[in-house]
C-alpha cells in the first residue's frame, strides 16, 4: 500500500515591519512572536526613518526589512500580521482616534516574486534592503534556490 504525503508548498516575501510609537517594545512583542510558521532568511539592521508619505505629523519611524519563508497562505499571513498589529496596538479606535501613531504595521511587498506593494517598492530602505541582500527581482527563483 502507497502512503500519500501531502507536499506542504512553501512561499517566499519580502516584508516590511514599521512603527513610529512605543518603538522598542513593539519590535520586541514582533520579533519574539515569530514563530516556525514563518522563517526568517535575512534581516536588515533597525533603521530609523522619517515619515514619507505620510499625512500627520510624527516621531521618526523604526523600519526593518525582512526576506522570509513561509508555509502559510497570503491570506493567512496577512490575517497572521493583523494579529501581530492588533497586539501592538494597531485597532480600529486606535485608527480612528489616533491616526499619527503606527503601532505597528507589517506589510507584505513582495510574495513568490510577485509584486503586492507597489509604493513601498520604492522606499529607499526597501531599495537598500533588496541590494544588501542580493536579491534579483528578475532572477527570484535563481536566489530562491540558492538559500
Amino acid at each position: 500500500m502507497t502512503s500519500l504525503v501531502n507536499k506542504v508548498e512553501k512561499h517566499y516575501l519580502l516584508f516590511s515591519l514599521g512603527c513610529n510609537v512605543s518603538k522598542d517594545s513593539a519590535l520586541a512583542l514582533v520579533l519574539k512572536s515569530f514563530d516556525e510558521r514563518l522563517i526568517i532568511h535575512r534581516q536588515t539592521e533597525l533603521l530609523e526613518t522619517e515619515a514619507i508619505d505620510f499625512p500627520f505629523p510624527s516621531d521618526t519611524f523604526a523600519n526593518m526589512v525582512f526576506f522570509a519563508e513561509t508555509t502559510m497562505t497570503k491570506e493567512e499571513l496577512e490575517t497572521y500580521f493583523f494579529m501581530l498589529e492588533t497586539l501592538c496596538g494597531r485597532t480600529e479606535e486606535q485608527r480612528q482616534t489616533r491616526p499619527q501613531e503606527i503601532p505597528m504595521d507589517l506589510d507584505i511587498v513582495l510574495w513568490d516574486g510577485e509584486l503586492v506593494k507597489a509604493k513601498d517598492l520604492t522606499r529607499p530602505y526597501i531599495q537598500d534592503a533588496i541590494k544588501t541582500f542580493s536579491l534579483d527581482l528578475e532572477a527570484w527563483g535563481d536566489f530562491v534556490n540558492s538559500l
